[in-house]
């Protein structure tokens, strides 16, 4: 009997299993590749957040530029009246002479900034004419 009972217990130390090193090593290289990835997903996150920011700010200031070249022309410095924007932003647009055309007073360049909460996030400009 003693034969017998030796022979089922020595096939089982031959056999080989996960030692608890092995499983801690595991656990690791699958934490760090986990903090990696989360890592690459906020990053990617934030970045399509400002490019949300910017499409959204060019479209106001295309608004803007449009609707002062549908408005009359309007000489000296000063600025015209903006376009409604959604909470949070603001757009503004000057009207200023240009230097090198001293002696045309029928052309002005228009600046149209955005901001977004107090912050500046496009500054556009284009000229006007008064045709």
């Amino acid at each position: 009997m003693k034969r017998t009972a030796g022979r089922i217990f020595s096939g089982r130390r031959e056999e080989c299993g996960f030692g608890i090193v092995d499983v801690m090593i595991a656990v690791f290289v699958l934490g760090v590749v986990a903090v990696a990835f989360t890592a690459a997903l906020s990053t990617g996150a934030a970045g399509a957040g400002e490019t949300d920011q910017q499409g959204i700010a060019q479209g106001i200031a295309m608004s803007q530029l449009e609707y002062v070249k549908s408005l009359p022309y309007v000489s000296g410095s000063g600025s015209y009246p903006s376009v409604s924007v959604p909470s949070g932003w603001a757009v503004t647009a000057v009207r200023s002479a240009i230097p090198e055309a001293s002696g045309n007073p029928d052309i002005q360049k228009v600046t149209v900034t955005v901001t977004r909460g107090g912050v500046t996030i496009l500054i556009l400009e284009d000229y006007k004419v008064n045709r």
